[in-house]
Formats: structure tokens, sequence, C-alpha cells
């Protein structure tokens, strides 16, 4: 072992950590996603609300309690960047102003906004 290992062992003998739950995922995964909308905002000037339930599908697909939150990252690309980009890329992104993403299945959907919709809630 190296000293800074000894040191940091030493240091935290005392300390209890706890298990993270999907509670704590989904604190991690709200500011992710809430930072995603706002660049959408700022570079697109597109709205995106994201539906509770497909929070609920990305933190369940992206938490694993063996691994914790290492596949995290990758489940928001797969589930939700990734069909962004592909939304931004084919130019149907820039034909509505306001996008909801909502669960279908086991999977996630960018759908528009209905003007009526859209005064319902904030992101």
């Amino acid at each position: 072992m190296t000293f800074v290992s000894l040191v940091l062992i030493w240091f935290f003998k005392d300390y209890n950590f706890r298990s993270l739950d999907e509670v704590d995922v989904r604190k991690i995964v709200k500011p992710k996603l809430t930072e995603i909308c706002q660049t959408l905002q700022k570079q697109f000037q597109v709205t995106l609300k994201v539906d509770e339930q497909a929070e609920i599908l990305l933190v369940q697909a992206g938490f694993n309690p063996q691994y914790v939150v290492r596949e995290l990252h990758r489940t928001v690309e797969k589930f939700f960047q990734i069909s962004l980009s592909e939304l931004i890329l084919a130019g149907k992104l820039a034909v509505h102003s306001q996008w909801q993403l909502v669960r279908q299945g086991e999977d996630l959907v960018f759908r528009p906004r209905k003007q009526a919709e859209s005064g319902k809630g904030k992101e």
C-alpha cells in the first residue's frame, strides 16, 4: 500500500458510508437533466419537459446496487442524448418549440408538446 492509501484509510476509518438507493440516484439524475434542458433552451430556443415517469426509467435503468451509479452516464446517453442528437441532426427539433420526454414502455420518446400542455408545469 502506498502512503496516500494508508492516510485515506486512517482518515475515513470512523466514517460509516451508506449505500446509495434510487432516491439518491434521482438526486444525481435531476441536475443532469436540468442542465440538458437549459442547454437546449440556450442553443436551440427549445423547451424540453422531462416527464416524471421518464425520469424514473432513467434512474431504474441506470442504477444497479452492485455498480451503484457507474452505468448512469451511459444510461442517460443511451436513452436520452442519442435520441436527442438524432432529432437535432434530422432538423426535427427546430420544427417545434416545446418538447416532452415521455416513457413508452421501457423506452423514452420525444414528443412535441401542445400549447395546452405547456402551461401545466415547468421543468
